[in-house]
């Protein structure tokens, strides 16, 4: 997907919408795959393939897809929705996140956060476009607090650390998370022990950009 690995990431006027328009594209992917889930196999059969363990990657499509929008999500209410707030601090806690739920187990739910989620980039697209690229960049380099619970060291202890960031980068963290997760959600799907398939998913669903840039470059130098 053009729309997720453009170079123009790094020099595009407005990294804001860059960025925006980079996690929208991940999450209209998994919208994708949820539809031909369901088109294929109906809700019942789609809800089915969800919460069927692959026992390779030891985890659920549904469980793959509700821990990529929970971080989507994050950044999208607690962060975007701040821009034009100045004033207002921007707090994202990773991982205060609801496990088991029915974002787990209904896809039906599950494609509707992902469409609520993806309406906040491309609100966000169309603000900041509007605004133009100065006020933009000034929201996308606005501070910000990541919080991660790591290990301390000391068996079963860990932390919630306060991290220093700023939103442009955490839009970057979302998106290159996204794929990752999106990547093992194409690992179940090539193992073939939960109903997904390799054909329900597009060709470069989950690829690393590096990697689209890398076919693109070695295409361009055989030609």
């Amino acid at each position: 997907q053009p729309a997720i690995v453009s170079r123009a990431l790094a020099t595009n006027a407005c990294r804001l919408t860059a960025l925006a328009r980079a996690n929208s594209a991940v999450i209209g992917q998994t919208i994708n795959v949820l539809d031909t889930l369901i088109n294929e196999n109906g809700i019942a059969g789609a809800n089915e393939i969800f919460q069927k363990e692959c026992p390779i990657v030891s985890s659920t499509v549904g469980k793959q897809f509700r821990h990529t929008y929970d971080h989507l999500e994050k950044v999208a209410l607690d962060g975007l929705r701040t821009v034009g707030e100045d004033h207002k601090p921007i707090d994202l806690h990773y991982d205060v996140r609801e496990r088991g739920g029915m974002y787990e187990h209904d896809v039906s739910e599950a494609r509707q956060r992902a469409v609520f989620i993806k309406d906040y980039f491309d609100t966000l697209i169309r603000q900041s476009e509007k605004e133009g690229q100065d006020a933009c960049s000034t929201d996308s380099r606005r501070p910000l607090t990541a919080y991660f619970t790591l290990p301390t060291g000391n068996e079963n202890v860990a932390e919630e650390i306060p991290l220093s960031s700023t939103l442009e980068r955490e839009l970057g963290f979302t998106c290159h998370h996204a794929i990752h997760h999106c990547a093992l959600i194409k690992a179940i799907a090539k193992a073939e022990k939960t109903g997904l398939l390799p054909k329900h998913l597009p060709p470069d669903f989950g690829q690393a950009p590096t990697t689209f840039v890398s076919v693109v470059e070695d295409d361009h130098r055989a030609a």
